[in-house]
């Protein structure tokens, strides 16, 4: 009868133990889900192992020309959640985002934890200045920026001088993107600092800059690239450009944009239509998604001196005017990815579309016949995040996943140099 007793505490312990082993210590915290868009997202567009804290404060922008500007600005940061509750947070749009165009930004709700304390077990990580898109705001690619975080980086975003309702672009306000892009990382500096909001959370020896369409041509102007008027006149000049919606909007009124970047500057036009360098020399890698290769022409890509991923869509006529042999060649430095998503649009790349979302503005930006949105946001989540570990955290896993034979996907034609 004893032997049988024991026999039956034995089987019970072997049953027991081994789950026991394997289930986590009451009150440890528990990781956020790894889930991305889709069921098949590439690892980095899985969410990573932190949970994401989200700032969000006003400030005083102070310019070198001396001028000053009341905006907000949103930081995103790898956070503390003992309880490993989900908390979904709702970006919702402020009244004058509102006033301007309610049905462009509709609320998201994701996973930020407003306020929370930072998970400190790996800081410093690396910043990466977001900028977002014209007639958008600071929320623009939440899903993102929130990815980004998620894999170790503090994030900044500020609304630029032409987010709603102030949203007709001028050469003035593309200047003044440069200037926020300082000014944010200055900020980082601030917050990180000993009396800081989040003291040493942020590297200030590594940072990244990234954004989408006028956030795009803000991170490959912070990255070096110039700008070419010539290069913009030719592609103001093909008759798709001129019969499309993108014509007007973006080439009328060019020479009065142009006497604004000269009179900012201090310059004359240029002769040769090359504008000078204007980048921030403490930024150390650039993410542009299709940031529009037609403002710098190859001569002005070629500037870039830091490394470099480069998104394109190749669908919409003009968007994209350059082979990519012809994009990729004229870059120059040693790390360096040009990723062009075929038949798809611009707005491929925005989350406009992602809650069904349609309206008589949006519905032709808004149709993709090859593509499935949540798919493409996986894909450049992925690419650009595991971009940002390789040349930021030097993770060698994250090089790895942009190798060229690694790198393979249906709808895409891609060509890495570095990895």
């Amino acid at each position: 009868m004893h032997t049988r007793r024991w026999l039956f505490v034995l089987l019970i312990a072997v049953l027991v133990l081994p789950t026991l082993a394997i289930a986590p210590f009451a009150g440890a915290q528990e990781g956020p889900p790894q889930v991305g868009l889709r069921p098949d997202a590439p690892p980095y567009a899985l969410h990573g192992p932190y949970w994401v804290g989200l700032k969000d404060s006003a400030i005083t922008f102070e310019y070198s020309d001396g001028t000053t500007r009341e905006s907000r600005v949103s930081v995103w940061y790898p956070a503390q959640n003992p309880g490993g509750a989900l908390q979904p947070y709702t970006y919702t749009p402020e009244q004058r985002v509102l006033d301007y165009s309610g049905t462009l930004y509709l609320p998201r709700t994701l996973t930020a934890l407003l306020d929370a304390a930072p998970d400190m077990a790996a800081a410093p990580y690396p910043v990466v200045i977001f900028s977002h898109g014209g007639w958008a705001y600071r929320w623009h690619l939440p899903q993102y920026v929130e990815n980004l975080a998620s894999h170790g980086f503090v994030v900044i975003a500020t609304d630029h001088q032409d987010a709603p309702p102030d949203w007709v672009m001028t050469g003035h306000k593309e200047l003044t993107r440069q200037w926020d892009v300082r000014a944010l990382i200055d900020y980082a500096g601030q917050i990180t600092a000993a009396d800081g909001v989040l003291p040493g959370v942020a590297d200030m020896e590594r940072v990244g800059v990234t954004g989408y369409s006028a956030g795009g041509f803000t991170a490959l102007l912070a990255g070096g690239a110039r700008r070419s008027s010539a290069a913009k006149e030719e592609w103001c000049a093909l008759d798709v450009v001129i019969n499309s919606w993108v014509g007007p909007l973006l080439c009328t009124d060019a020479g009065a944009r142009e006497q604004e970047w000269a009179t900012l500057l201090g310059v004359d036009q240029p002769a040769d239509g090359l504008w000078p360098d204007i980048s921030d020399p403490r930024v150390d890698a650039i993410v542009s998604i299709d940031g529009g290769a037609f403002d710098f022409g190859p001569e002005g890509l070629g500037a870039i001196n830091v490394p470099a991923l480069l998104f394109f869509a190749r669908g919409a006529p003009g968007e994209l005017p350059y082979p990519l042999d012809t994009l990729f060649d004229a870059l120059h430095h040693d790390k360096e990815v040009v990723v062009i998503f075929e038949y798809a649009n611009h707005a491929l790349f925005s989350p406009l579309c992602s809650e069904g979302m349609l309206s008589a503005q949006t519905v032709g930006d808004c149709a993709q016949p090859v593509w499935d949105r949540p798919r493409s946001h996986d894909l450049f989540n992925h690419l650009a995040t595991a971009f940002f570990l390789a040349t930021l955290s030097d993770d060698p896993d994250a090089a790895a996943a942009l190798a060229p034979d690694v790198a393979r996907f249906p709808g895409i034609t891609y060509q890495a140099t570095g990895f």
